[in-house]
């Protein structure tokens, strides 16, 4: 019978050798920001974002701006997740 060969991973990129001979340089895949950077983005958003929800919740007499800068920086970050999901 007809030995059975195990095919690649369908997720394996392959090249052929017609994009070998394209390519002057080899491709690098670089990212300027490290995991602590993006760890310190990231909460500094969450602090921001929970600050101005309790300034907004407790004190009674803002500003128009910051009441207005509250539920546009709110609407933005519900927004902005709910389209990260598609």
């Amino acid at each position: 019978m007809f030995p059975l060969q195990p095919l690649p991973a369908p997720w394996i990129d392959r090249e052929d050798e017609e994009s070998k001979t394209l390519r002057s340089e080899p491709a690098e895949d670089f990212v300027p920001y490290t995991v602590l950077t993006g760890v310190l983005v990231l909460g500094f958003f969450f602090a921001s974002l929970i600050t101005i929800m309790v300034v907004r919740g407790v004190v009674p007499d803002l500003p128009v701006l910051f009441r207005f800068f509250g539920n546009i920086f709110l609407a933005g970050t519900i927004i902005v997740g709910i389209f990260n999901w598609f």
